[in-house]
């Protein structure tokens, strides 16, 4: 707006102003024009009053803003804003839980943990939910927990995780070097001042005072890696199954058969074993998901249960080979 509107505005206002107050005595000329020209100054100086209060508060919101954003931006890596939810979810044996606020206490389903605590299984397993990562504990294992990474002490763990692009995995620090998952499944052992880290499904990352390692896993075999205690690191292939992974079906919670899909069985038999679940037909996908199961696995792994839960359907499992677990529908003979 330029100054001649500026002016026009300023007496439309003051015309306003002068029909609502109604007919009065006349004012002699001269006072008349000083005291138009002083309202006329009075009210200028309160519009730019109004107009730098208006900036000096937009000017505030933005400063705040753009200091929110770049403390977001350049917050430390690996640094999180809101303490990871960490919850047990299966204990089998001895396990406890050290915390600083008092002495060792057992360890419970549905128990809350939080930064901080360190778990001991002992001759026990335990399984718990780190955010949105399956965490198991095997015997002889001490794991610190933190709101953004887990400290391997001594033993092994598992971890089973679907980081999505863009989203950093579960960090597991060692001794040796740090450990970060990309959506995968892998287990981590220190033992007798050995690193091992063995992946059967997609990557991980370790990183350590000399290198840096991306481990992928194969397309029918794990890969692991070692670090000796003199640093020494070393690449080889490793099975994706069987005895090296036999304790994680342990640790986990016994599927509850009773009112569960056939479907979700399936799921759990898959994601247990590390397969790529597969039906050779849609129609054989319509049945699991309709098809409800009774009955109790508990003491079957996950492999073992499969074909006589499938005994109970007409669903065939194809054989446990490589990474797919295949099923199709059998209708029985007239």
């Amino acid at each position: 707006m330029n100054e001649e509107d500026m002016n026009d505005g300023n007496d439309d206002d003051i015309a306003r102003l002068l029909r609502a107050t109604g007919a009065r005595e006349q004012l002699p000329d001269d006072l008349r024009a000083k005291w138009e020209t002083q309202f006329r100054s009075e009210l200028a100086l309160a519009r730019s009053e109004r107009r730098r209060r208006y900036w000096q508060t937009g000017t505030g919101i933005a400063a705040v803003l753009l200091v929110a954003v770049l403390g977001w931006f350049m917050r430390p890596p690996g640094t999180v804003t809101d303490a990871a939810v960490m919850v047990v979810r299966h204990v089998q044996g001895s396990a406890e839980r050290a915390h600083a606020q008092g002495s060792p206490t057992a360890l419970a389903p549905e128990q809350r943990l939080a930064a901080g605590d360190v778990l001991r299984t002992g001759a026990g397993h335990v399984a718990l939910s780190y955010d949105r990562f399956d965490l198991r504990l095997n015997r002889d294992t001490q794991l610190r927990l933190a709101n953004d990474s887990v400290e391997l002490l001594a033993g092994e763990i598992f971890i089973s995780g679907n980081s999505k692009p863009g989203e950093r995995g579960l960090l597991v620090r060692t001794a040796h070097g740090d450990i970060r998952d990309i959506g995968t499944q892998f287990t981590v052992r220190v033992s007798r001042g050995d690193l091992l880290a063995r992946v059967r499904e997609g990557s991980i990352e370790l990183t350590t005072d000399a290198a840096s390692y991306l481990v992928d896993a194969g397309a029918t075999r794990a890969r692991q890696i070692t670090v000796t205690p003199g640093g020494d690191v070393e690449l080889a292939d490793a099975d994706a199954r069987g005895p090296d992974w036999a304790w994680i079906h342990r640790t986990g919670a016994t599927f509850d058969l009773e009112g569960a899909s056939a479907l979700h069985f399936l799921e759990w038999v898959a994601r247990e074993t590390g397969r790529e679940l597969v039906f050779a037909g849609e129609d054989a996908r319509i049945y699991a998901s309709t098809t409800l199961l009774s009955g109790d696995i508990a003491g079957l792994d996950p492999a073992q249960a499969l074909e006589p839960v499938l005994a109970t359907t007409d669903l065939v499992a194809g054989q446990l080979q490589g990474r797919q677990l295949t099923i199709s529908l059998q209708r029985p003979g007239p």
